[in-house]
């Protein structure tokens, strides 16, 4: 069941919105959750929100839907269209792009590896430090393909923020890049640092959600997957109490008790979504992953109980209990640091006019060099993941990633 409102209050542009209140069914642990949709020049842009909070809850919703709506729509005066080979001084190598290996470019007809003498489409992105332009490409940005040739990756929205100033939009866009580096090396190298200690949490926010998922038959364990970037990040692993299946939320930010409130809601809700199209809605489960899957596909197949295996291989009970930490840093000092270990920071705002109207900013971040979560196959020409991977001296796991 939904209640449909009409989004007059709040999106005040030029575009049709609608926000639903989905009310959780049995099974589910009762979150307020909302849906979104904004219908912009023939093109839905959905956006989904979790919380106890219904404020909250809706808000993010609506963010999320106006960051999608901002990533579809593009102007050709924005755009560039060169060599890489001619505009080399002002443009990103993109060389250090995390990507596709030669090997997984020939097996895949979707995407094309870069050639410096061929003609690409560039859009001005700027430095996190000093605002200095330079150009990427297109696809490191919007979600629309690059109107003149394949992409070179997924088009994926990992870095897409919504904000109530350009400040707030980069921070949350960069958590989300952050977020999405940990939890790849967490998936494919196994890398975390320990388990959270859930007796240590103190906060009464988090208690709350705890004892939300506990009243909803549902067990949750949660992680430390912080990486050398020291960026606070969570991960949540969300199953029902005696059965087969998992589900994983995950969240940086840069105050601790945030990223753990942050990764439990979006576990909570996450798992609420897919566990209702399973048991309500019948939703065919995938009899397997592969690179023709949805990203809808991951989540129902591990949810259904496939390959419980991989979890326990990923997170051993030995694992090392950790205390909540009081902890907190500045967004200056986590970019010095980053910066520090080679990763350039970029964002490119992409505002639309009538979203500039209601005084919000839309951003895409991005950190070329740090690992990309993917649709299926992993983007394995990463240096810092085989470095990583060289260091601890383990294979990577080419296991699908289980991430909605």
């Amino acid at each position: 069941m939904s209640n449909q409102i009409i989004i007059e209050d709040t999106l005040r542009a030029s575009f049709i919105s609608t926000i639903n209140e989905i009310h959780p069914l049995p099974g589910s642990p009762r979150l307020f959750r909302y849906l979104a949709v904004i219908n912009g020049d023939h093109h839905l842009s959905s956006g989904s929100g979790f919380s106890i909070n219904k404020e909250y809850a809706r808000s993010a919703a609506i963010g999320e839907s106006i960051e999608r709506y901002c990533a579809n729509q593009f102007h050709m005066k924005d755009i560039y269209v060169g060599k890489y080979a001619d505009i080399c001084h002002q443009a990103l190598n993109p060389t250090i792009i995390t990507r596709y290996t030669e090997e997984q470019y020939k097996n895949n007809t979707k995407y094309k590896e870069v050639n410096f003498h061929e003609e690409r489409t560039w859009v001005e992105a700027k430095d996190v430090v000093d605002n200095k332009k330079i150009l990427v490409p297109f696809e490191l940005i919007f979600l629309a393909s690059p109107p003149n040739h394949l992409p070179l990756r997924d088009l994926i929205s990992t870095g897409l923020a919504c904000g109530q100033n350009l400040e707030k939009a980069v921070l949350s866009g960069f958590n989300e890049c952050i977020e999405r580096d940990a939890f790849i090396q967490f998936w494919l190298l196994g890398c975390v640092r320990g388990e959270i200690d859930l007796n240590t949490v103190h906060n009464e926010y988090i208690k709350r959600l705890l004892e939300l998922a506990e009243n909803s038959n549902l067990q949750l364990r949660l992680y430390d997957i912080t990486t050398d970037l020291e960026v606070p990040t969570i991960l949540t692993v969300v199953k029902v109490k005696g059965n087969a299946g998992f589900y994983l939320g995950c969240a940086s930010s840069l105050e601790y008790s945030q990223a753990i409130r942050k990764s439990l809601e979006e576990g909570l809700g996450g798992f609420s979504i897919y566990y209702e199209l399973i048991h309500h809605y019948e939703e065919p489960i995938p009899k397997k992953l592969d690179h023709t899957s949805t990203l809808d596909d991951h989540p129902l197949y591990y949810l259904a109980g496939n390959n419980d295996e991989i979890l326990s291989q990923l997170l051993p009970s030995s694992l090392p209990k950790i205390a909540v930490k009081n902890h907190r840093m500045q967004f200056t000092d986590a970019v010095e640091r980053i910066n520090r270990l080679g990763h350039k920071i970029y964002y490119s705002e992409i505002t639309t006019e009538d979203v500039k109207q209601m005084g919000l900013s839309v951003v895409r971040v991005i950190i070329p060099t740090l690992c990309f979560l993917s649709i299926n196959d992993p983007l394995l020409n990463c240096l810092r993941l085989q470095e990583t991977a060289s260091k601890l001296g383990r294979k990577i796991n080419l296991e699908p990633h289980p991430f909605p």
